[in-house]
């Protein structure tokens, strides 16, 4: 495959933190590259640095070989690179529309005053992205998960050749990412690369053909995803090898409070587990790995398909959260 994007030696200090420090990274045309690492490690803003965002201290910035100096988003954008911020850069008080045509280098000049015009331009991005809602819509009248639909059809319409993701699943429902995933595979096959930002690691193993990690501001590793595990991923994120460590149980046994047998949900799989009165239960878990879709089960946010709940050993059946 061709280089789609390359960067050499990029570096970026913020008030003496060092955020990124020689940072090289290739990304192959038609590939999904994940990239990874724990809160602080550099991600974001190597991503605003590709996306034209921020200006590095030093290093450079390849596109299909040939050498990029961006000023600003807009020269990225010329360059074939859009991004989806986790934080949506939206504007809630402007529709769909115009939202998707603001600023945007593909649309026809003057379309942003024609709203027929917008209404053509934009109608096709959001049936790709399978947002079924009218483009003279207000923003700021959508859900979260919605207004993350419009930043993807707004980056599909800049007719981008490298789309950076940003976490962008963290407001979408299980229905959504799967339309996001879908989405992924096609602009795979029309040889978009995608550098895919996320802390959920069943995502990055589900979509990714590459997988790099930073670490304070460094590359640490770049792995196929096929060759590679969670465990080793993990490893070279945090830097050591993570073992399991018990420590010994409370004294006294107390009454089981909660008690969950073999809970299935669409996330969850044959969930067991007691809650003791007075007791403090951890549940841990990756981002993604169904720990808030545990929470919501049980407080009848999500249907449960199987399984079942006692409470003070009684059956506990509650269809709602009001009555939960």
């Amino acid at each position: 495959m061709n280089e789609a994007l390359k960067v050499e030696r990029l570096s970026k200090h913020f008030d003496g933190t060092q955020a990124l420090a020689d940072v090289g990274l290739t990304v192959l045309a038609g590939e999904v590259h994940a990239l990874v690492g724990e809160n602080g490690a550099g991600k974001s803003t190597l991503a605003k640095i590709i996306a034209g965002v921020i200006a590095p201290d030093s290093g450079e910035i390849f596109i299909n070989g040939a050498k990029v100096v961006f000023k600003n988003p807009i020269d990225a954008q010329h360059s074939g690179i859009g991004i989806i911020f986790q934080e949506l850069d939206l504007f809630p008080n402007l529709t769909i529309a115009e939202n998707i045509v603001a600023g945007n280098v593909r649309a026809e000049r003057g379309v942003f005053v024609d709203a027929a015009a917008m209404d053509s331009f934009c109608r096709p991005l959001l049936e790709q992205v399978r947002l079924n809602i009218p483009p003279r819509r207000l923003v700021r009248d959508l859900s979260l998960g919605q207004m993350q639909l419009v930043a993807i059809a707004r980056a599909l319409g800049m007719q981008a050749r490298i789309i950076i993701m940003d976490e962008p699943t963290s407001s979408l429902s299980e229905d959504g990412a799967a339309t996001l995933f879908e989405l992924i595979r096609g602009l795979k096959q029309d040889s978009v690369s995608i550098i895919y930002v996320s802390h959920k690691m069943d995502e990055i193993f589900r979509i990714s053909d590459r997988v790099s990690v930073l670490r304070d501001g460094r590359l640490i590793s770049t792995r196929s995803a096929a060759a590679t595990s969670v465990g080793e991923i993990i490893r070279d994120m945090v830097g050591r090898e993570l073992r399991e460590s018990a420590r010994p149980a409370a004294p006294g046994a107390a009454a089981v409070l909660l008690s969950v047998r073999q809970l299935s949900t669409a996330k969850l799989h044959h969930v067991s587990f007691d809650l003791h009165a007075g007791e403090v239960l951890g549940i841990a878990g990756l981002v993604g790995s169904g720990r808030s879709s545990l929470g919501r089960a049980l407080f009848g946010l999500d249907p449960i398909l199987d399984g079942s709940i006692e409470l003070h050993g009684q059956p506990f059946t509650p269809r709602s959260p009001r009555t939960r």
